[in-house]
C-alpha cells in the first residue's frame, strides 16, 4: 500500500490533511475519493465543499469504488456544496468572518456527524484554495485557523487541497509557513518521486558540494508536517541560497516537464 493510500485509509478526527495539487488535478479527486470510501467503511460521514470540476471529479471516483453518491445524499452520509457559492456567504469585507462560519459551516458539519454512528465527518474543502489561488493568503489562514478551531471541539478530520505549483514564486517559506503550520499532514501526489529526481538532478549540476551538505543537515520548522523531500529542498533553496534558486528550480522544472526516463 501506498504512503498516501495508508494516510487517507487512516485518518482520524483531528487529522487536518494539506494536498498541493497544481501538477497533477486527477490525483487530487482519485486521493479524495479514497479518503471519503475509507471514512464510510468506518461509519463516517462525509462533507464536500468543492469547486464544480473537482465536485465531479470526487463524484466520479465515488461511482468508480462502486458508491453511489445519491444515495449516500439521500441516507444522509454525503453533504454536498457549492465552494464557490458557500465561500462568499462566509465573508465579511474580504475577511472569514467567525460568526457566519459557525452558523452556515459549524452547523452543516454537526448536521452531518448527526448521522456518523460517532465515528465523525470526513470533509473536503476548497474554500481555502479559492482565496490562496486568489492571492489571499491571510484570509486562506485566518480561515484554517477557523477550522481547527472548531476542529478541536468535534469528530472531524479535514482534508484542504490548494493549488500551489512547487516551482512557483509563491511557494517559498515566507509565504507557505503559516499554510503549513495550520496542518498536520501533507499528502503526496504520484509524481512525488518524479519530481524529487528532477530536483536532485538539477542540485548536482548547478549546487557545490557544500551546499549539499548545508542541505542534508538542515530541517524544516518543527512546527511542520512533514514534508516530501523536493519540496522540502525547493523550500530550503528560497530561504538559505536565493542567488542560486531561481536557476536551480527553473532547470528541475526542465528536467521533470521532459521525459522522466531521461533523468
Amino acid at each position: 500500500m501506498a504512503i498516501t493510500d495508508a494516510l487517507l485509509g487512516s485518518a482520524r478526527p483531528g487529522t487536518h490533511l494539506l494536498q498541493f495539487y497544481s501538477a497533477d488535478p486527477g490525483q487530487l479527486a482519485r486521493n479524495v475519493g479514497k479518503y471519503f470510501t475509507d471514512g464510510f467503511e468506518i461509519g463516517c460521514t462525509a462533507m464536500l465543499l468543492a469547486t464544480r470540476a473537482h465536485r465531479d471529479a470526487i463524484l466520479d471516483e465515488l461511482k468508480n469504488s462502486y458508491w453511489s453518491p445519491d444515495a449516500l445524499q439521500r441516507e444522509g452520509l454525503l453533504h454536498v456544496f457549492d465552494a464557490e457559492q458557500t465561500l462568499p456567504r462566509i465573508m465579511v469585507a474580504g475577511w472569514p468572518d467567525p460568526d457566519r462560519f459557525e452558523t452556515i459551516i459549524a452547523a452543516e458539519v454537526r448536521n452531518a456527524a448527526a448521522r456518523s454512528a460517532n465515528a465523525g465527518v470526513r470533509a473536503f474543502g476548497e474554500l481555502v484554495g479559492i482565496l490562496w489561488s486568489q492571492g489571499q493568503f491571510p484570509a486562506a489562514i485566518r480561515l484554517e485557523q477557523l477550522w481547527n478551531n472548531f476542529q478541536a471541539r468535534e469528530p472531524l478530520t479535514l482534508y484542504c487541497a490548494y493549488p500551489v505549483d512547487p516551482f512557483g514564486s509563491d511557494f517559498e517559506a515566507g509565504i507557505i509557513d503559516p499554510l503549513l503550520c495550520a496542518h498536520t499532514h501533507v499528502v503526496t501526489n504520484d509524481g512525488s518521486s518524479r519530481l524529487q529526481v528532477a530536483v536532485d538532478h538539477a542540485m548536482r549540476e548547478l549546487l557545490d558540494c557544500a551546499e549539499h551538505r548545508r542541505m542534508a543537515e538542515s530541517h524544516g520548522r518543527k512546527a511542520w508536517p512533514a514534508l516530501p523531500p523536493a519540496e522540502s529542498a525547493i523550500l530550503w533553496l528560497r530561504k538559505n541560497a536565493p542567488e542560486r534558486a531561481d536557476d536551480v528550480i527553473a532547470r528541475a522544472r526542465l528536467y521533470f516537464e521532459s521525459d522522466p526516463l531521461s533523468l
